[in-house]
């Protein structure tokens, strides 16, 4: 699993894991309980209502509104620039955020990098951890790849997870999609524990 790492000053303080989007929040909501860590879901009001893990420290929610009839990558990313404020209080208390993020979805794509660019603001140590679309997945690949590089800029460590590169579900394998992501999961949050252990 590829972890790209800049780093600024050294030693960390409590972090906050950070779901964005459906594939985003699924996951927060494994590797906040994994690593007894906050968890803070946000999405559109209409997918928030099913963000929830019963084991993580804490949890919060950020209700970016009600989901346009068409969401698009603009779209996202001005509705969390209009939470902005509110996402900035949430902040409170925790010297670093770990933005998980689906790329190729058009909310994550959209929200992830301004959410990680004001947390950097902050004065916030910024991870990210980010996922890559399957290669059938035609339609999200080039979100994705236009996406990437501005969550690239606005953090500090990147730990990026690219399905098409795994062994995808499928009956040959005789792995479940439930399975197969759980342990993309349960990696990613083994990665994110030796990179914050680095950055003591």
């Amino acid at each position: 699993m590829p972890v790209n790492c800049l780093r600024r000053e050294s030693g960390v303080g409590k972090t906050l894991v950070i779901g964005v989007g459906g594939a985003g929040c699924s996951m927060a909501g494994y590797i906040g309980p994994a690593l007894d860590m906050d968890v803070l879901f946000v999405n559109f009001r209409e997918e928030l209502a099913h963000a929830s893990v019963g084991a993580a420290s804490s949890q919060k929610w950020l209700d970016l509104g009600r989901r346009p009839a068409k969401t698009a990558v603009m779209e996202a990313e001005a509705a969390a620039e209009q939470e902005a404020h509110a996402f900035a209080d949430m902040l409170a208390g925790y010297g670093v955020v770990t933005v998980v993020v689906g790329l190729g979805g058009a909310t994550g794509s959209g929200a992830a990098s301004v959410l990680a660019r004001i947390a950097g603001t902050r004065g916030l140590r910024v991870t990210a951890i980010a996922t890559m679309p399957f290669a059938f997945e035609e339609k999200r690949i080039p979100v994705a790849q236009a996406a990437l590089p501005g969550l690239r800029q606005q953090v500090d460590s990147l730990i990026l997870v690219d399905h098409a590169r795994g062994v995808e579900p499928s009956s040959q394998t005789q792995t479940s999609l439930p399975d197969y992501f759980e342990g993309v999961a349960r990696d990613a949050a083994v990665a994110l524990r030796n990179l914050l252990k680095d950055l003591q």
